[in-house]
């Protein structure tokens, strides 16, 4: 399959039997076969865009009631009733955390010796009883909607999340997959990168600084576009024996009728074009460089040692990392363990884990060393 852009228009154009190919592999391959699924009304480029949203959020919902994932009524109707801006606004909030909190209590389950990097379409969801950020976004998608909260998807650097905007004009950045600290009001300033919007923000617990959002309808553009990823998971060589590598690899093999046909790349590229070449500019390929830094030293022993704890535990070491940055940063540059004092065993250990992968860097670029930390810490340059 081509990893290159069509050239002209001509090019981009897909063939009626391509495009029955990719709608029999939707169908197949993201949605749950049980379940009555209507064909598109016609095989337009917008229709089967449509249909792709409809049929997927229509199992979301499906799933959301399968898993008690029911939102409280009692605020919804609240939230309809309320006049006052700020009022709503807390409503707004109180919802939000309700429903995270709904999915927190899911995720607790999850069997945390699979990867759940590839849950985020309805029939793997349904087979694995787990979902990646994608699949918890979707599910959040889905609440904010019931509640008719004013929401957007949200792309940042290989990650999903939903952007909200309260009633009173408040940014915040809600991340369903993660712990109750991933639900936060952010200041934004708004951009545009290639006709997209993006929210440029600068938050002490948020690695991120650059958050593309699109309509609601992008989601099924991320779904999509991990069809494509999973190909590059399964050629990858930096990580030969890794978890997420072995899973792309079995999943490509049990549907490679789909994936020796359907160019999942080209179709993405085709359909969400914006989502697709955003990701070429050098803004985020930036952003990629740098979270890419940020992540590269959470593989091995420190991710399975994070994985290995609880919903509990994690939140727990997040909220002493967050009352705790300037002590850490001091721990980490020169060495002083006050802060160790102040914080629990878990925090503790990943430190230590920290520290010994950060040596070698250290030892060959002291400034580089303590760049790493600045952004590891989302600190402001």
């Amino acid at each position: 399959m081509t990893n290159e852009w069509p050239k002209n228009n001509k090019e981009k154009e897909i063939s009626k039997e391509k495009k029955k190919e990719f709608i029999s592999a939707w169908r197949d391959m993201v949605l749950i076969p049980e379940k009555t699924i209507l064909d598109p009304k016609n095989l337009e480029d917008e229709e089967i865009k449509k249909w792709m949203y409809e049929t997927l959020m229509e199992q979301i919902e499906s799933l959301c009631e399968e898993w008690n994932l029911v939102p409280d009524e009692n605020l919804i109707k609240a939230l309809r009733e309320e006049k006052n801006s700020e009022l709503k606004s807390d409503l707004e909030v109180k919802y939000i955390q309700d429903c995270h909190k709904k999915i927190d209590n899911l995720i607790e389950k999850f069997d945390k010796s699979k990867s759940a990097r590839w849950d985020s379409w309805p029939k793997k969801m349904k087979e694995l009883g787990q979902f990646s950020c994608v699949g918890s976004s979707l599910i959040g998608l889905h609440m904010l909607e019931k509640a008719g909260i004013e929401n957007y998807w949200g792309s940042p650097v290989s990650h999903a999340i939903n952007v909200v905007r309260l009633s009173n004009g408040e940014w915040w950045y809600v991340d369903f997959l993660n712990g109750s600290g991933s639900v936060r009001k952010i200041k934004p300033e708004l951009g545009e990168i290639e006709g997209v919007k993006v929210l440029k923000i600068k938050e002490s617990m948020i690695e991120y600084e650059i958050i593309p959002i699109y309509n609601k309808e992008a989601a099924a553009g991320s779904v999509l576009g991990n069809f494509a990823a999973i190909i590059c998971e399964a050629e990858d060589d930096i990580f030969p024996d890794s978890k997420n590598k072995k899973e792309a690899q079995e999943y490509i093999e049990k549907n490679k009728q789909y994936f020796s046909k359907v160019d999942f790349k080209k179709m993405y590229q085709k359909y969400f074009e914006k989502q697709s070449k955003i990701k070429e500019t050098k803004e985020m390929e930036a952003e990629r460089d740098r979270i890419d830094q940020i992540m590269g030293f959470q593989e091995g022993p420190i991710r399975e040692y994070i994985e290995s704890l609880s919903r509990d535990q994690r939140e727990k070491y997040n909220k002493e990392a967050e009352l705790n940055l300037k002590g850490i940063a001091d721990f980490f540059i020169n060495g002083n363990q006050d802060v160790l004092s102040k914080i629990g065993p878990e925090l503790k250990k990943i430190l230590e884990l920290y520290q010994e992968a950060f040596k070698k860097v250290r030892e060959d670029n002291e400034d580089e060393f303590v760049m790493i930390i600045d952004r590891l810490l989302h600190k402001q340059n």
